[in-house]
């Protein structure tokens, strides 16, 4: 099956998208484990700590890209 090329940047799209949110997920997971060894090793939990505050902005920067994405996809479904 040929697809047209609006098809094909409909998919580009919506890969990336999940593919942010996948990353968003992962990251989540590696905030709470920070935090928890942060808070279970004391002193020589801050280095934990001082990674979950870097991923957590990693995962705004995620989460911005994922709507800019969305917002692509949005333009090129409209362009019915």
């Amino acid at each position: 099956m040929i697809k047209t090329d609006k098809e094909e940047k409909i998919e580009r799209y919506l890969k990336e998208v999940l593919r942010c949110y996948w990353s968003l997920g992962g990251l989540f997971a590696l905030v709470l484990l920070s935090l928890f060894f942060g808070v279970e090793f004391g002193e020589m939990g801050f280095i934990f700590i001082v990674l979950a505050v870097v991923w957590l902005y990693q995962m705004y920067l995620v989460f911005l890209k994922s709507k800019e994405q969305i917002k692509k996809l949005k333009e090129v479904i409209e362009d019915v």
